[in-house]
């Protein structure tokens, strides 16, 4: 617009501009300010997670309410070890209201450190020799003996460079779904809490035999599938979820 206005000489395409900095703006301090005096504390009844720097409104989140969690990493935070954590609970409110739930985010940007302490109040249930799956094999990873099955080789061109990371890992107790490359993520999807699981395919998909899984939670920010995988895979992992879920 700038240029165009430059070039033109009408200065006043410049003002059709104004308002969406304006709302970018009010965006990104609305977002910054709901971040500040964050913190999360074990409570008798769950997890209490109060933050915000004019208006602090604080909830309690019980374990058994949180459905998927989802650890995020963008690469502009990679050099410092800084990761978010998201999660899809049960809010209890009703399905007409469309407002959103301002506790999705209930560790904005931490450490490494910081992600583990939050991750084990929202997952308790998750035995302790599950955990090597979340970091040093589902956030950092592959590493060496990567337990994940991920994307085929033949399909690597439909994920050029998270192929490698793109898969997942079923445990007793929960269904790891690990993505991106320059987006790290991974989504913590606990069995006991899983509605349903299903396997699809696209017309590209079929000539590649390979399918994708998406699980179905309650509604959330949390990415819950995870796509390109080799269709015989595909349906271990539904058969071995579907039977954990019963």
């Amino acid at each position: 617009l700038i240029v165009v206005a430059a070039v033109t000489g009408i200065p006043w395409i410049l003002f059709t501009f104004i308002p969406a900095a304006l709302g970018f703006g009010a965006y990104f301090v609305n977002a910054v300010v709901k971040s500040l005096r964050y913190s999360i504390a074990p409570v008798s009844s769950g997890v209490r997670l109060p933050f915000g720097l004019f208006t602090t409104v604080t909830e309690i989140v019980p374990p058994g309410r949180v459905h998927a969690v989802e650890v995020r990493q963008s690469i502009f935070w990679r050099p410092f070890g800084w990761w978010s954590v998201h999660v899809n609970r049960l809010t209890g409110r009703s399905a007409s209201d469309t407002s959103t739930d301002q506790f999705t985010t209930v560790l904005p940007v931490g450490t490494r450190a910081d992600v583990e302490a939050v991750l084990r109040l929202l997952v308790p249930a998750l035995p302790e020799d599950e955990w090597p799956f979340v970091f040093g094999q589902g956030i950092l990873g592959p590493a060496d003996g990567d337990p994940y099955t991920t994307t085929p080789a033949r399909a690597r061109w439909l994920r050029p460079l998270s192929w490698r990371r793109n898969g997942f890992l079923l445990s007793s107790d929960a269904l790891f779904l690990r993505r991106g490359y320059l987006w790290r993520s991974l989504t913590i999807l606990p069995l006991a809490r899983m509605q349903s699981i299903s396997i699809e395919q696209g017309p590209i998909d079929r000539r590649l035999a390979v399918a994708n899984l998406p699980a179905h939670v309650v509604a959330g920010s949390v990415t819950t599938r995870v796509g390109i995988l080799d269709r015989d895979d595909a349906v271990t992992a539904f058969d071995g979820t579907a039977r954990g879920i019963v």
